[in-house]
């Protein structure tokens, strides 16, 4: 998991987040929502941060809600088939203990508070069944999140592991340059101010709102705020929403990356064997759906993306301006 720099992060109001989510995962959604710019959103609360958890609610005046006790980590997740389950997985825990995790929603308002409950829930296994979310529920949640309508019926429309890759084609529909407002790549990051996948990258909707959500973050921690855009200005390679890569270097062809340095994105396992070859190399080209990782002038490996797997691979890259 990407760490936050010691030079940023100054504020003390954003340091009672980090108390609770040490990698500062959905930070920035927690400044929009004490900030009135976000009307709920929900978070994975360990019991080592529960405490903490309740200064925070306590601090901001928030109201918050246990969806379920859960483990994200427990075994019996391993025995699902994988066309069955995606991102967020969950197996129901009996207390908050051991691996478990809090679900938490939280919101200024009761009122969007209940209606963020009533649609926000995932995939969970409780005895050996799997409870799916219901299709009609993934819209109005959306909307109770604060996401924009365009980006909730596209993602609705798009949204099918077994046939569709949503990330690719968010990029499929950026008819002009991607911007760094519009880009959702790092949102199981500290460092994207976006917390839902736009419908592409430059959708003028999640731009507006997240030109405002950057204005509060630079006024309260401006080495945060240039942390960010620094970030979501570099290059991605991207296949899927389990495999994404950063790189500190530039996008010199539509279909070519010079880079110095590389991190894999969360959710992609930093095990991962296709970030290896990259950190071993200084260049990375696109043929179709190979990838191929470059030492120089000296191909060192190729890496052939699956189109035909559940979770579709649709390798692109692309860097945003702002």
């Amino acid at each position: 998991m990407m760490q936050l720099p010691k030079d940023v992060v100054l504020h003390p109001e954003l340091r009672m987040f980090l108390e609770v989510e040490p990698n500062g995962i959905q930070m920035t959604a927690f400044v929009a929502l004490v900030n009135g710019l976000k009307p709920a959103m929900d978070l994975w609360i360990k019991p080592a941060h529960w405490s903490a958890f309740c200064q925070l609610v306590e601090y901001f005046g928030l109201h918050y809600h246990i969806n379920a006790f859960v483990d994200r980590t427990a075994k019996e997740l391993d025995t699902l088939p994988a066309e069955v389950t995606n991102t967020t997985r969950a197996a129901l825990a009996k207390s908050l203990d051991g691996n478990a995790a809090a679900h938490v929603f939280i919101s200024k308002d009761l009122v969007l508070l209940q209606e963020a409950v009533a649609y926000g829930w995932y995939p969970l296994l409780i005895d050996d069944y799997l409870v799916q979310k219901h299709v009609a529920d993934f819209v109005p949640f959306g909307h109770t999140l604060g996401y924009p309508t365009c980006c909730v019926e596209f993602f609705h429309q798009r949204n099918n592991w077994k046939s569709d890759n949503t990330y690719y084609a968010a990029y499929q529909r950026t008819w002009s340059e991607a911007h760094i407002f519009s880009n959702g790549l790092m949102r199981h990051s500290a460092f994207s101010l976006v917390s839902h996948m736009p419908c592409s990258f430059h959708c003028s909707n999640s731009i507006a709102a997240a030109h405002q959500l950057y204005g509060l973050i630079e006024t309260l921690d401006k080495p945060y705020a240039d942390e960010i855009k620094s970030r979501l200005e570099s290059p991605f390679l991207c296949l899927s929403e389990l495999r994404i890569y950063r790189f500190e270097g530039t996008l010199v062809a539509v279909n070519c990356i010079e880079y110095t340095d590389v991190e894999p994105i969360n959710p992609t396992s930093p095990t991962d064997a296709l970030a290896r070859s990259l950190a071993q190399g200084n260049r990375c080209m696109l043929e179709g759906n190979i990838v191929r990782v470059f030492k120089d002038n000296r191909q060192i490996s190729a890496y052939l993306a699956r189109g035909d797997q559940y979770g579709p691979e649709c390798p692109f890259f692309v860097q945003s301006s702002g």
